[in-house]
């Protein structure tokens, strides 16, 4: 069956396989480098416990702040990088990690897991079917049953945004890292992809070298 279709190669062929390759390389660098990209971000992070015992010297401010991470574990690089530049935090931290699931929709039942780890810090997991489209306003919104109010008026959005460096290391071939340097440049921004309201949205750069 192959050698009788190979013929078909030359004559025009040969198009939908280079299209195949293309789409196939394009798609597993974007799949490496995020995975590169997670690794580099947890070693920037530190143990959620040791950080909730040293920060009882830092000045608290009015209103909310919500920390956009994907590791359900630690704490978000943004969240080090804003105590480090301006010395406060706001009285309610969230850490909000959004998880795509196999099923094609999630129930709102199951939708939200909330855990409160004290001083007040809440662990806020939201999961989406990957037929949806995530929307983290609504989804805050949701936590009203488990007892937690979000006003947006009051809450800031931190985002992080990484800026990617090639280097010549044999984690990825370099060629494909400066591929996903540029795809990753060239990403949607996270503030809208969650559908955050953009004067809600504070950004702050990350450079990671992979």
């Amino acid at each position: 069956f192959f050698a009788a279709n190979a013929l078909k190669i030359p004559e025009g062929g040969w198009l939908p396989i280079a299209m195949g390759l293309v789409s196939f390389t394009v798609l597993t660098t974007w799949r490496r480098g995020r995975r590169l990209v997670s690794q580099e971000m947890a070693k920037q992070s530190i143990p959620m416990e040791d950080f909730l015992a040293s920060i009882d010297d830092v000045h608290r401010i009015y209103g909310t702040s919500v920390f956009m991470t994907s590791s359900k574990d630690g704490v978000p690089p943004a969240l080090l990088h804003n105590l480090k530049h301006n010395q406060v935090i706001h009285e309610r931290v969230v850490l909000l990690t959004v998880q795509t699931t196999d099923t094609p929709y999630v129930n709102d039942f199951d939708r939200i897991f909330l855990h409160r780890m004290g001083k007040g810090f809440i662990r806020l997991i939201v999961r989406y079917g990957f037929m949806e489209s995530p929307d983290v306003p609504s989804s805050l919104e949701q936590c009203k049953r488990l007892g937690e109010r979000f006003d947006l008026r009051e809450t800031t959005f931190y985002l992080s945004r990484e800026t990617v460096v090639p280097s010549m290391t044999k984690k990825i071939l370099p060629w494909r890292a400066r591929l996903f340097a540029v795809m990753s440049k060239n990403a949607t921004s996270a503030g809208d992809f969650f559908k955050i309201p953009t004067n809600r949205v504070v950004e702050l750069g990350t450079q990671l070298v992979i």
